[in-house]
């Protein structure tokens, strides 16, 4: 038996404090909280604090990834989504994005936010719980919002 852990290049620069190390932008909070995965709802502004080792961060994106859940070789969860980026000061840190309209773009759940630079370098993410915080504030569940 044999197993290999994949890391792809730019996580080894960045681990190993390469040239582009400095760029790869760290997400320093998520609407204020530095470890819990704030629970927030659909069409809701995210304010994320950031910042790079060497202060030269630059975010040109910003992606949900939802955790996988394989079986039998076939991810039914496979989903990553890209939010609008809404304000951006590079000089602060700070940057608000638009979560998902709708469960129907990403289902209620737990999701990594990951900030990309221009490279498409990316670092560590940070967890997000998506709710749906509409009508009686019941949550739907992913069936619930194919039928509906």
């Amino acid at each position: 038996m044999r197993s290999e852990i994949f890391h792809p290049p730019n996580a080894l620069s960045a681990l190993n404090g390469g040239e582009r190390a400095a760029a790869v932008p760290r997400i320093l909070s998520v609407n204020g909280e530095v470890l819990d995965a704030p629970h927030v709802g659909y069409d809701a502004l995210l304010e994320v604090a950031f910042g790079a080792p060497g202060g030269g961060a630059r975010v040109t994106a910003v992606s949900l990834v939802a955790p996988s859940s394989a079986t039998h070789g076939f991810n039914s969860h496979q989903r990553v989504v890209f939010l609008s980026l809404r304000e951006l000061d590079e000089g602060q840190g700070l940057l608000r994005v638009r979560t998902p309209p709708s469960p129907g773009v990403a289902p209620p759940g737990l999701y990594m936010l990951y900030l990309i630079n221009g490279q498409k370098d990316y670092g560590a993410g940070a967890w997000i719980h998506l709710v749906d915080k509409r009508g009686d504030g019941k949550r739907l569940s992913p069936t619930a919002v194919a039928v509906a």
